[in-house]
């Protein structure tokens, strides 16, 4: 399972670390201190599809392999944060986790990693953007969604969401954000979803469950960084935990070299725990998309790694 515990060391020893002149914002895996490249958005389409097209990794695989990983790191932060419920003992209440999940490859694994939660024992909900018109959502989603059903899950709409945790008998503990994805942004919503997608970034920003974002937290442009301002307002979801699928992207990067994701000297805010996982693009893959990075993640024998972020110099 991860380790928080090494993440924990490695930022005790490496986070505050003054850098050298020449350093530039970086990510590091951890316990290995390997430097973790960064790339864009279009760079991961572009291995995926070769995955897919010239090798023969299905998209379905990569979700498996991706909502495997999530689900990994999900676990162990309920596990290590104080989760309820865990032990199974009699007198446990189950942890409630509640997915997020749009109409892109963010929510077909956000799905994924719902359906494996569940099959380990705790209670899922799976909110999906624009399920009130289901037949129109993207094939590979409709099979996540129904193989979630298959197993007895609840898929909700927004109002069905805020209705269903009022009769919860716990706090929810977890919220996992699989919400916009690399591609589209909110002006690209129909405007009753990117009424219901603001409307759930708030509800998710009241509340006290702990928020774990897929590749980048909603809101935050991924390959910019940069925060969306809807009515002159920032609006992005303030997750603690972040899970990079494949490889980090740039935009993570970027957003955290402008001082997202990085507890300030006040103690405001957290700073957000990073995460790559393992979706299945071997070295083959890497190798044939011609990147600069040429083998990509080397993840040793874990399914998932911890990173660091270290900030350039002032």
């Amino acid at each position: 399972s991860v380790r928080f515990s090494d993440h924990a060391k490695a930022s005790d020893t490496n986070f505050h670390k003054i850098p050298s002149p020449a350093s530039k914002p970086s990510f590091f895996l951890v316990p290995s201190d390997r430097r973790c490249e960064t790339i864009s958005a279009l760079q991961m389409l572009n291995l995926e599809n070769i995955a897919d097209n010239e090798l023969g990794l299905s998209e379905d695989m990569m979700t498996e392999n991706a909502g495997r990983g999530i689900a990994e790191v999900a676990l162990s932060a309920l596990n290590s944060g104080g989760g309820r419920g865990l032990t199974q003992g009699k007198s446990s209440i189950i942890p409630t986790v509640v997915v997020f999940a749009g109409n892109n490859k963010s929510g077909l694994r956000a799905v994924a990693a719902g359906r494996h939660i569940r099959n380990h024992g705790l209670n899922v909900v799976i909110c999906v953007l624009g399920l009130e018109r289901e037949s129109e959502l993207l094939v590979g989603l409709r099979r996540q969604i129904k193989g979630f059903r298959g197993f007895g899950g609840k898929i909700v709409t927004k109002i069905e969401l805020l209705e269903y945790v009022k009769t919860l008998d716990a706090p929810l503990e977890l919220i996992i954000d699989g919400l916009l994805g690399l591609t589209i942004s909110f002006e690209e919503l129909r405007t009753g979803d990117q009424a219901t997608a603001y409307e759930l970034i708030a509800w998710a920003n009241r509340s006290k469950a702990r928020v774990l974002a897929i590749d980048v937290p909603t809101g935050i442009d991924p390959t910019t960084g940069k925060v969306s301002i809807i009515d002159g307002r920032q609006l992005y979801i303030h997750a603690e935990y972040v899970v990079a699928m494949g490889a980090p992207k740039k935009g993570l990067l970027e957003a955290m070299a402008l001082g997202e994701g990085i507890a300030d000297e006040d103690g405001k805010g957290k700073d957000w725990q990073l995460f790559v996982a393992d979706i299945g693009l071997g070295a083959a893959v890497w190798k044939k998309a011609g990147t600069r990075v040429r083998r990509g993640v080397e993840f040793d024998g874990s399914w998932v790694l911890a990173m660091r972020f270290q900030g350039g110099a002032e």
